[in-house]
């Protein structure tokens, strides 16, 4: 599954509000899913949406993202729970 998170994509939902910010990582989860062609990745979907339905604010929302760019780029802590949840 590919995002194309970049930290200048991240920033963006900083001048938001909470509700906007939902939106936008919504719709980057959803643009994801719509170039993903592995049938795997459809629980990853689900997850993701999910985590980002109980985010209480935009900082929470940003960490989510920021989190899973840097997972990307290799630098997430190995054996983590969130890695172990997502490794599925």
């Amino acid at each position: 599954m590919k995002l194309n998170l970049t930290a200048e994509k991240i920033s963006e939902m900083n001048g938001m509000n909470f509700n906007d910010a939902v939106q936008f990582a919504l719709s980057i989860i959803d643009s994801a899913h719509k170039n993903s062609v592995d049938v795997t990745d459809k629980m990853k979907i689900v997850r993701l949406k999910y985590n980002i339905s109980t985010k209480k604010n935009t900082v929470q929302l940003m960490k989510m993202f920021y989190d899973i760019m840097l997972s990307g780029e290799g630098h997430a802590v190995k054996g983590s729970k969130w890695k172990k949840h997502y490794a599925k």
